[in-house]
């Protein structure tokens, strides 16, 4: 993985933990079998001031794109594995 983390985020100490927080924010989102892919982050101006929770959303939106899954935890039809168990046969 290759992050880049412009001078236009922070000054040194801004931008480290905005690296930090990338970091983390993949290392609690992406899945190990995704092992195989070469993946370059590209920190924007305003990251710095973005929560914590912000990054690891759009971590897993950027999973999501990788492995086919929205962010929300919905696979690419629009249901879980629940809503098909609870839906009516025939529909």
């Amino acid at each position: 993985m290759g992050m880049t983390v412009s001078r236009k985020v922070g000054c040194a100490c801004v931008r480290n933990l905005v690296k930090r927080r990338i970091r983390e924010a993949i290392r609690q989102e992406l899945d190990p079998s995704l092992s195989g892919w070469e993946l370059v982050l590209i920190a924007r101006k305003g990251a710095g001031d973005a929560p914590f929770f912000k990054i690891v959303l759009e971590v897993r939106r950027i999973a999501g794109k990788l492995t086919g899954i929205k962010a929300d935890g919905l696979g690419a039809g629009g249901s879980s594995p629940a809503d098909e168990a609870i839906k009516p046969a025939g529909l």
